[in-house]
């Protein structure tokens, strides 16, 4: 899994060698203490040590399952490979201008991730439904899956830009993009069938 893993990041960036310690934690109640994991999450970053907690994971499928029947799980290899990301963005923009996107443009900083990791817990069909306002958004705030709904339309943007529009990276993280502005554009791409969205 560890030479995957660096193949992998290897794709996202040819320079980057990375020094990465991964923790995983037998039990939820572990992982909640370790990672004071307010909301639950599949894993946690702490990217100044460059270390990262996993929850509890069946290793005979590979997977994590989700915190909510609503979403689906994830293959850890995915996990993996996104929380590994977050300490390639720490190392290419700097701990400084890191921590400012995570306080100002997070769905950069979670899209790219996921993008990269071409995976999501968040259902592909619900999840466009949900954004192009074919369905509504109750079903995000009633099943509290908020965090997956954000990271679903954070990798959506990151595609859009960099798969769909061919923005460089470079240009991806130094725009200031207007995000209503862009959504409505995805959604006028989708509408028009200009620009097909899919995942896992």
């Amino acid at each position: 899994m560890a030479e995957t893993l660096r193949a992998q990041l290897l794709e996202v960036d040819s320079e980057y060698s990375p020094k990465i310690s991964f923790y995983f934690c037998q039990t939820m109640t572990g992982f909640r203490t370790k990672a004071i994991a307010i909301g639950k999450p599949l894993a946690l970053s702490r990217t100044g040590l460059k270390a990262t907690l996993i929850r509890p994971c069946d290793w005979t499928k590979n997977s994590i399952e989700p915190r909510k029947p609503e979403l689906l799980p994830r293959s850890l290899s995915s996990v993996l490979l996104h929380e590994a990301l977050h300490h390639y963005e720490r190392e290419k923009l700097g701990a400084v201008r890191f921590f400012i996107k995570m306080r100002t443009e997070n769905w950069k900083i979670e899209g790219f991730c996921e993008y990269h990791s071409a995976s999501s817990s968040f259902p592909t069909d619900k999840g466009l439904r949900i954004f192009s306002g074919e369905d509504s958004y109750d079903f995000v705030t009633t099943n509290e899956i908020k965090p997956e709904y954000f990271y679903f339309v954070s990798r959506l943007r990151t595609d859009y830009l960099l798969n769909f529009k061919k923005v460089s990276e470079r240009d991806y993280w130094s725009t200031k993009y207007d995000e209503d502005q862009l959504d409505d554009e995805i959604r006028q791409a989708l509408k028009e069938k200009r620009y097909a969205f899919t995942m896992q």
